[in-house]
């Protein structure tokens, strides 16, 4: 009886672990997977959290990588997978996510950088424009695929871009990991990385 008593714990307890290992995340109602599927890769997720502007909730970011990791500058450098989805909050007019993303970008380069840069900056511009708006409850993505040219998808909407400048990479995902966040909170949550002092951070913008 005792031994059918140990058994039966230790399946409860496997049962348990398995479900919370297959439970997703939900932020502000958004679920973000622990793992998803990119051009054949699994990717896991770094970390997720809400965008804040001033005190307003924009959209819940959620990064997912290869292999989690704490450092952005090894982000930038990774040669695998990654996928950022941004989920928005509230309906919002493309352009002026449009004008945060270049706000961010200058942000966190230097003047050669943008310069270097500015054909990039051009087209996701031009992208942009294509779709009006997003609407609250609709997901952003932004994929870079191992070897691959970045891709941009929303709601139907997919573009596959020429753009393959790794510096690019790096400068739009300095917008939410660079030295200047757009939201310090944001950023912490993204690097999964709770032990960040709070003293180092700045107000969201």
């Amino acid at each position: 009886m005792k031994k059918f008593f140990v058994v039966f714990i230790l399946c409860l307890l496997s049962s348990f672990s398995s479900a919370q290992t297959n439970t997703n995340t939900v932020i502000e109602g958004v679920r973000v997977p622990s793992s998803i599927q990119l051009a054949g890769r699994k990717l896991h997720l770094n970390g997720a959290g809400v965008r804040y502007k001033a005190v307003v909730k924009v959209y819940v970011a959620a990064l997912y990588l290869e292999q989690p990791s704490t450092n952005p500058e090894q982000i930038y450098n990774t040669k695998g997978s990654i996928q950022l989805a941004l989920t928005m909050l509230r309906n919002m007019n493309s352009a002026e996510l449009g004008r945060l993303f270049i706000k961010g970008m200058e942000e966190n380069c230097s003047k050669e950088e943008q310069t270097r840069l500015i054909s990039d900056f051009r087209y996701m511009g031009e992208l942009f424009a294509r779709f009006k708006n997003l609407e609250k409850g609709e997901t952003l993505i932004i994929e870079w695929p191992a070897n691959g040219a970045m891709a941009v998808s929303v709601d139907g909407f997919y573009d596959q871009t020429p753009i393959k400048n790794p510096d690019f990479k790096k400068a739009l995902l300095s917008i939410w990991l660079g030295e200047n966040p757009a939201d310090w909170q944001l950023k912490v949550m993204l690097l999964n990385n709770g032990r960040a002092n709070n003293n180092n951070q700045g107000q969201n913008r």
